[in-house]
C-alpha cells in the first residue's frame, strides 16, 4: 500500500511540473470519486440506515455560532461527517450522541461498520437551535411476509445487469421495476462492462412506489490534447486517436504519455487519470 501511495504522489508531482495535466469537465458525470484499489478488501455490506425522524426542538443553546443535533441510534459506533465541518461529537450514552456543527446549510453523512452510508439531503440548520435525529438500522434481506411495495431501480449509466442476493434465478437490467415485492431490504449487485461492480442495499416500503438511482463508477477516464495540428499520441507505448472535441478513452490509473508533432516529441510526461474525468495536455506555446 505504501509503495502504491508513493507512486501516486510521484505521478501527481510529475504531472504538475509538465505544463499541465489539468482535469476539465466530467464527461460521464460520475463525479470525482476515486475507486478503491482492487486489492483493498471492502467490509461486507450487512445493513442500511434510515432516518426515522428529524425535527427542530424547542430548546435553544447559548453558543452563538453553533447548532446542536441530538442523534439517537441503535446502530453501533456511528461516525459523522459533513460537507462543511463537524465541530465536535460527544457520545453521551449507548446510542446517544451530541453532534455540534456551525449553523448553516449542511449535507450530513453517517457511517458504521457493515452499514451502507446514510447521506441526508442538504438542509439549513438554524443558529442556536437544537435538532433531534433518530436513525435506525435494518439488516439486509429482512422482509415482510404480508406487506408489499414497489421500487423502480435505475442506474447511471443505464443498462447494468441486476442481481438480487438470495434470488439465484433472478436476472434483470436497469431500469427495472420491482413491482409488488415483499416490503423490506434487498442486497443488489449491478455490473456493467467498463464499470466497477456496484453493491447496495435498497429498501422497499409498504404500499409505496419509490425510485432508487445507483451511480456506477467507470474504470476509465479521458485524455485530451490541445494542439495546433493533429497530434501523434502514445499512451504506455500504444497509439491513441485524439481529435478536436473527441478525447481518447483511457483506463483509470497512472500512464506515460508521449506526444509528437511532425515526427518530433514535444511532450513526454506522466499523468494520473481519475474515473470519468478528462485530463488535458497542451502542446501550445504558454
Amino acid at each position: 500500500m505504501k509503495l502504491r501511495l508513493a507512486m501516486t504522489f510521484v505521478a501527481l508531482y510529475l504531472t504538475a511540473i509538465n505544463l499541465s495535466a489539468q482535469p476539465v469537465a466530467d464527461r460521464s458525470k460520475a463525479g470525482s470519486l476515486i475507486k478503491p484499489t482492487a486489492k483493498e478488501k471492502m467490509p461486507a455490506l450487512n445493513g442500511l440506515m434510515k432516518v426515522d425522524s428529524l425535527w427542530e426542538s424547542v430548546r435553544v443553546i447559548t453558543e452563538e455560532d453553533k447548532t446542536l443535533i441530538l442523534v439517537h441510534s441503535e446502530v453501533p459506533d456511528l461516525r459523522f461527517e459533513s460537507n462543511r465541518l463537524i465541530s465536535k461529537v460527544n457520545p453521551r450514552s449507548s446510542g446517544y450522541y451530541e453532534v455540534w456543527i456551525p449553523f448553516g446549510t449542511h449535507i450530513l453523512k453517517f457511517d458504521a461498520a457493515g452499514f451502507q452510508r446514510l447521506e441526508l439531503p442538504a438542509r439549513n440548520y438554524a443558529k442556536k437551535r437544537v435538532y433531534e435525529l433518530k436513525i435506525s438500522g435494518i439488516l439486509k434481506n429482512q422482509r415482510s411476509t404480508s406487506e408489499k411495495g414497489t421500487l423502480i431501480l435505475t442506474s447511471a449509466p443505464e443498462g447494468a445487469s441486476l442481481k438480487i442476493d438470495g434470488m439465484p434465478d433472478f436476472k434483470g437490467t436497469t431500469p427495472f421495476t420491482l413491482r409488488d415485492y415483499a416490503a423490506g431490504t434487498y442486497l443488489v449487485t449491478l455490473t456493467k462492462d467498463k464499470y466497477e461492480p456496484k453493491e447496495a442495499i435498497v429498501l422497499i416500503e409498504k404500499d409505496k412506489s419509490l425510485t432508487e438511482n445507483l451511480r456506477l463508477i467507470p474504470r476509465f477516464g479521458y485524455l485530451d490534447v490541445l494542439s495546433s495540428s493533429t497530434p501523434d499520441v502514445m499512451v504506455d507505448s500504444a497509439r491513441v486517436t485524439i481529435l478536436p472535441g473527441r478525447p481518447a478513452e483511457v483506463p483509470v490509473g497512472i500512464h506515460r504519455v508521449s506526444i509528437r508533432l511532425g515526427g518530433r516529441i514535444v511532450k513526454d510526461t506522466t499523468i494520473v487519470v481519475p474515473p470519468g474525468i478528462t485530463v488535458q495536455l497542451s502542446t501550445l506555446a504558454q
